[in-house]
């Protein structure tokens, strides 16, 4: 700050006479707004300089930007648009005032007697201001997020109209037992692109953003009825952004209807075990005692677990360990860990088989090592406590120890526990 300048703020009357110029105005009440803004910040600057003190302009806050633009403040006028759109209204307002007597400083530090006239606006400086920041904003924030929200909307849609048209089959199926002489329309509400043909041996489609993209077609084959949900040939970029989702693709293809057992072409199995499970989330445990019987005649093992616990827990059906037995054996033969697990306490309490701890062993050595983590975390500290005690094996520390460790490892807080207590 020039000496000259210092004198012009030292001065009341003499500051109100430059800014009455500098801001082209003869309003004694807005000059006086300023002027106090100007001998707060010169005060605080130790009368050596300015130094930033808080202001309000009403005016400010309700225009925004404009009123810098107004004042030909480009430069402080194009770093509030860059700043967050929602707060920049209520800093301009906060900072007006000082800005201005920032810019009268640099004015009378130049010496131009004139002064340079605050008031008048480019329209070039308007565009450069307020419109390339907001430009900015659309290309790489707006436009990509409306982008991303509508294909997230899409695949979700797409997702909920597959499981719900496979569902819809499933329940038609389920009543009737066959769909002859029956159209789309009459099985399902999921709006396919022609609901009015017969369903059996016709083609329609799913559509995605208002375009075909997902061919359905039921078929009768070897008195096995099969919906088949394909990707359509030749579809647009929408749609192959949307079945490329792993959630999505993993609905696609061939799926049995009425029957329960993976075939190794990765037909997908819906029927009995889907309805015996909404039926257990309502808790109607009969009517999902019954579907999870028939689910498990057909070889679907993880029906056969399910119907295990129901005779286990005695819920839909009379307890029954004998049978409840029966069925996780089939399960666990089928692959499904969590039965092995619930098998090996069974044979360890002998309860529904005889007692054999060297069987309990086998089955819970068989789910600790699987990928099921939260069994296997259960079942290897289960193999720790049978090597501490020495129950169906010798006694071995170190392998009680190791397997502790790896229950630990697996987050079961009791093979945690003890483990550290071998240290």
């Amino acid at each position: 700050m020039t000496e000259q300048t210092k004198a012009v703020f030292e001065n009341p009357q003499l500051l109100r006479k430059k800014l009455g110029e500098f801001l082209d105005t003869s309003d004694s009440v807005k000059i006086e707004k300023f002027a106090v803004v100007a001998e707060k910040a010169f005060s605080k600057g130790g009368k050596t300089g300015l130094k930033f003190v808080v202001s309000w302009s009403w005016w400010s806050l309700f225009f925004g930007i404009l009123p810098l633009v107004r004042r030909k403040c480009y430069l402080y006028s194009f770093i509030m648009c860059l700043l967050c759109m929602i707060f920049s209204t209520i800093l301009v307002a906060c900072t007006y005032k000082y800005l201005i007597i920032t810019r009268f400083k640099n004015s009378l530090n130049v010496g131009d007697e004139k002064f340079y006239k605050m008031s008048g606006t480019s329209i070039l400086a308007v565009f450069v201001v307020l419109f390339i920041p907001v430009l900015i904003t659309l290309i790489f924030v707006v436009i990509p997020r409306l982008s991303s929200n509508k294909y997230d909307v899409e695949v979700s849609t797409t997702i909920t109209n597959i499981k719900t048209l496979i569902s819809d089959f499933g329940a038609f199926y389920a009543v009737n037992s066959n769909f002859s002489g029956t159209k789309f329309k009459d099985i399902t509400n999921i709006k396919l692109s022609n609901n009015n043909i017969m369903a059996l041996e016709n083609e329609t489609f799913i559509e995605i953003g208002g375009t075909d993209c997902i061919s359905v077609k039921l078929t009768n084959e070897s008195s096995n009825y099969t919906l088949k949900i394909y990707q359509k040939e030749n579809i647009g970029s929408i749609c192959k952004n949307v079945l490329e989702t792993e959630s999505v693709k993993a609905l696609l293809g061939n799926i049995i209807i009425g029957k329960s057992k993976i075939e190794e072409n990765q037909e997908q199995i819906w029927g009995d075990f889907e309805f015996g499970e909404n039926a257990y989330k309502k808790k109607d445990y009969k009517k999902a005692f019954e579907f999870y019987k028939k689910s498990c005649d057909s070889k679907n093992f993880a029906g056969c677990h399910r119907l295990g616990n129901l005779y286990n827990n005695g819920k839909g059906v009379e307890k029954d360990y004998k049978m409840a037995a029966n069925s996780h054996e089939k399960a666990c033969n089928g692959g499904i860990i969590g039965s092995c697990y619930n098998l090996g306490i069974m044979y360890y309490n002998g309860v529904g088989v005889e007692q054999s701890y060297k069987k309990a062993f086998d089955l819970w050595k068989k789910s600790c090592e699987s990928n099921d983590e939260q069994t296997a975390s259960r079942a290897c500290n289960n193999l720790g406590i049978l090597y501490d005690n020495g129950t169906g094996v010798r006694i071995n520390k170190e392998k009680a120890k190791e397997y502790y460790g790896k229950s630990c490892d697996l987050g079961e807080e009791e093979g945690c526990k003890n483990y550290r207590e071998f240290d």
